[in-house]
């Protein structure tokens, strides 16, 4: 399974706003860093990795939703 285009550039856009390191960001999402930094490049995750990275984009999402 791999991650959408923009999914990708959401978790690319995070990394650098925040100044993160894969396994600081994948510390955040709750998932191992490898799994996380090849989906980022656009390689193969599993559905579980997959799913937990998609409901952080969602809750980071949402969390500047209600910011603004």
């Amino acid at each position: 399974m791999q991650l959408t285009n923009d999914q990708i550039k959401l978790l690319k856009r995070y990394r650098g706003e925040h100044d993160l390191t894969y396994p600081k960001l994948a510390d955040e999402i709750g998932i191992g860093y490898q799994p996380l930094k090849r989906g980022a490049n656009g390689g193969n995750i599993t559905p579980r990795h997959a799913t937990a990275i998609n409901n952080w984009l969602i809750s980071q999402t949402l969390r500047g939703a209600s910011n603004a």
